[in-house]
This record gives structure tokens, C-alpha cells and sequence, in this order.
């Protein structure tokens, strides 16, 4: 049975957000964010483009448990910052 991916959304029951939605994600994104530290922010962000965390830690010639705790700092901060929402 060949589907087509055409088929497969059409069959879905996800819907892509309208621009609203879109603007008030952007928003919340934008305050979760802002509950990291400089450091963390920066470092997350790194990670969250594709680098890993031994390259950041090369990048900023840090170690690659400081780098590591930073980044793991963030996303608790951030995954409290949504589950408070």
C-alpha cells in the first residue's frame, strides 16, 4: 500500500498553527528564555543549533562538565518556566 505524504496529512489529526499561535509561542519562547542566566542562554542556544556539548565546551574553552551542568540548569529552568504555564 503506497500512501503519499499529501495522504498521510490529510489523514492526520495535526493541524499547523495559524499566525496567532505562532506569534503567542514566540512569546512564551521569549520569556522562558529570559528566566536563563547570559551564560546559560548562550549555551543552550549553541545546543540547541547542533553543537555538542564537548564542541561548546572547545568553543569557550571551558570544561565539558561546565558546560554540561549549564546546559542542564537551563532546560530544568525552562521546563519549570512551561509546566508553571
Amino acid at each position: 500500500m503506497d500512501t503519499y505524504p499529501e495522504d498521510q496529512m490529510k489523514s492526520s489529526d495535526h493541524t499547523f498553527p495559524n499566525q496567532e499561535e505562532l506569534i503567542s509561542r514566540r512569546i512564551v519562547l521569549h520569556h522562558a528564555l529570559k528566566t536563563l542566566t547570559a551564560t546559560q542562554y548562550e549555551r543552550f542556544l549553541l545546543y540547541a543549533k547542533g553543537y555538542s556539548v564537548s564542541e561548546i565546551a572547545r568553543m569557550k574553552h571551558l570544561t565539558r562538565q561546565a558546560v554540561h551542568e549549564s546546559i542542564q540548569v537551563a532546560r530544568r529552568k525552562l521546563a519549570r518556566f512551561m509546566n508553571n504555564l
